[in-house]
């Protein structure tokens, strides 16, 4: 399953990154949780996969969210965030 998400979505969203220069440094992980979840308002953080990482890129923190209704509750929304700016880069819905 995991490698199905990586090889599908996760290969579509990483795809401007696919020719970039290796990450020499990134940056603090503690505003990860404030980003991703003012990008998905209603959504409270699970888990956060760092760069590198078989949830994540080598350019990305990976910040799974999950909503607060029966049926969001058990999809996981993950933002991805670059790991060197900080920006997000894509939210799956």
């Amino acid at each position: 399953m995991i490698a199905s998400w990586r090889n599908d979505a996760l290969a579509t969203m990483i795809a401007p990154y696919k020719d970039a220069p290796p990450l020499s440094q990134r940056a603090p992980a503690t505003r990860l949780l404030e980003i991703a979840e003012s990008a998905a308002p209603g959504m409270q953080a699970d888990f956060i996969a760092f760069p590198g990482t078989r949830f994540s890129s080598e350019h990305h923190y990976a910040v799974f969210l999950k909503g607060n209704t029966h049926l969001t509750a058990h999809l996981a929304t993950p933002v991805l965030i670059d790991a060197r700016t900080l920006q997000v880069t894509a939210v799956v819905e």
